[in-house]
């Protein structure tokens, strides 16, 4: 009997690729640009939102039913939306963190500096 074993992140050809964006991104001079720090803070937002133990559940059965309901074409058209739609929440999310912690944040740099 053939058993094909799944890697999955133990895959060679995962690993290589992530160590190719590694190289790839070691080499790029970004510097400090604000859009992809925004845009980078709504990634791990919505990676925190997806991923939480209430909500992954959820997400597992609406992918569920969404692969068994729609054709090929409408299923990539609703993953599209959905991502979008967690990606918007998140940066809604991280807006509003953004302005509840920034008195709290020039808050704790005063009086680090002060100490100093």
């Amino acid at each position: 009997m053939f058993v094909i074993k799944s890697y999955r992140y133990n895959n060679p050809i995962v690993i290589l690729a992530a160590f190719s964006l590694f190289m790839f991104f070691r080499n790029l001079n970004i510097r400090n640009n604000i859009y992809i720090n925004k845009i980078s803070k709504t990634v791990l937002a919505a990676y925190l939102i997806h991923e939480h133990y209430m909500i992954r559940p959820l997400l597992a059965e609406y992918v569920s039913t969404i692969h068994c309901s729609y054709s090929l074409t409408n299923e990539t058209i609703v993953y599209i939306c959905l991502a979008i739609l967690i990606l918007a929440i998140a940066f809604i999310i991280e807006q509003i963190r953004n302005i509840l912690f920034t008195p709290i944040y020039s808050i704790i740099n005063k009086s680090t500096k002060q100490q100093i």
